[in-house]
């Protein structure tokens, strides 16, 4: 009987760059959340797209690969997994696994985007794309629209295209309001303001006399945030 050939180890750090498809890219798959039997799975899939993947972290690495995990989680694991990169040598991008999963579909490596970078977050505590968007106009509009009772997304769109950007814009347009937006629009400070447990809790009392005057014996419960 002739002996079963070992299987090769794949993704090892020794591993021939050249066979792969993308040489400037250096995948390692972080495990804290992943699973041996995920991460097996994954490699694998990286493999036949043509991605080199690493089984343990060097500084061949160039991306490293994290799911379900936050950014004060991946500064730990870095923190105890890698030491300071050498001069000239930067420290590998850390992911979450939508860019992995985005790759994966597109077959070739996909540009890192802000929402894919644990690091960003960890150097500067923001993302500038997502500072970016939050600070623009029509995010501060579109904003402001929608917390008016009875404005949706669509609606706010609409009203931002046509040059509105203030409460006051919309109040100039009050007669092609719906009566919930003209209601939302009047009592907007009001329903603005946050809700308070001592608020809630009277209101459930209201509401638990009136249902025990309608069915004696049921029961009525406060969800939602005040529930925890």
């Amino acid at each position: 009987m002739l002996p079963k050939r070992r299987r090769a180890r794949a993704g090892t750090p020794g591993a021939d760059s050249s066979a792969a498809r993308f040489p400037g890219v250096a995948v390692y798959l972080a495990e804290p959340h992943m699973g041996r039997s995920r991460r097996a799975f994954l490699t694998r899939l990286a493999l036949s797209k043509g991605f080199r993947v690493l089984d343990a972290y060097s500084s061949e690495v160039t991306h490293v690969v994290m799911e379900q995990t936050s950014a004060e989680e991946a500064a730990r694991w870095q923190e105890s997994r890698a030491a300071p990169p050498e001069p000239g040598c930067a420290r590998p991008t850390l992911l979450d696994i939508s860019w992995f999963t985005e790759s994966m579909a597109a077959g070739h490596p996909v540009p890192v985007e802000c929402r894919h970078r644990l690091q960003e977050l960890l150097d500067c505590g923001v993302c500038a794309e997502v500072e970016r968007v939050r600070l623009s106009a029509r995010y501060r509009s579109m904003k402001l629209f929608t917390g008016i009772f009875g404005v949706g997304v669509r609606t706010a769109d609409q009203w931002y295209r046509e040059g509105l950007r203030t409460l006051d814009d919309v109040r100039e347009q009050v007669q092609r309001l719906t009566q919930q937006q003209k209601a939302g629009l009047r009592y907007h400070a009001d329903l603005s303001i946050p809700v308070q447990r001592p608020d809630a809790e009277a209101l459930q009392q209201v509401v638990e006399a009136a249902v025990e005057r309608a069915l004696p014996g049921a029961t009525v419960t406060l969800v939602g945030g005040f529930r925890r």
